[in-house]
């Protein structure tokens, strides 16, 4: 994470109220740089992809329910997608080629906190989430959808 870092996170909640305000003056810096950059890069994304990315800052708190890695054959190749299941979304990352996560604390590791996507070459991303303060998830990926969850299981 470029912007939302732990470490900034953790100063948010601190005992001491200077910390706090300058916790608070920092995260909005961090915020408007972020945005700042966002907005460069979303022009150039097909509105799908520029939807979902959008989409995904509003998943803030939605509790991570199943992370699934899988294979998957195209008519061109074998690809790995990422599905990661959410209390309210359904998010799949397609042609991941590379999946990270840190896992510190197990207890801590249920939501999807903040998170901050980078353009990269070839039509790839990356997406950085910061889970909490100590637990983070990364990848690069080429597609993105994400779906409301329904009952039972099934997504539209």
């Amino acid at each position: 994470m470029q912007y939302f870092t732990s470490e900034l996170w953790y100063s948010l909640s601190s005992s001491d109220p200077k910390v706090r305000e300058r916790a608070d003056e920092q995260w909005e810096n961090a915020w408007n740089q972020y945005r700042a950059y966002l907005d460069g890069i979303l022009p150039k994304l097909s509105q799908r992809k520029r939807d979902a990315v959008i989409r995904c800052h509003d998943l803030h708190d939605s509790e991570i329910e199943t992370i699934v890695a899988y294979n998957k054959q195209t008519r061109r190749k074998h690809v790995v997608n990422v599905k990661i299941v959410l209390d309210n979304r359904i998010v799949v990352f397609t042609n991941v080629t590379s999946f990270a996560f840190s896992v510190q604390n197990q207890d801590d590791f249920h939501a999807w906190g903040y998170c901050e996507f980078e353009a990269l070459q070839d039509n790839k991303m990356k997406i950085s989430i910061l889970c909490d303060l100590e637990n983070q998830i990364s990848m690069v990926f080429e597609g993105i959808e994400i779906h409301r969850r329904v009952s039972r299981g099934r997504f539209s």
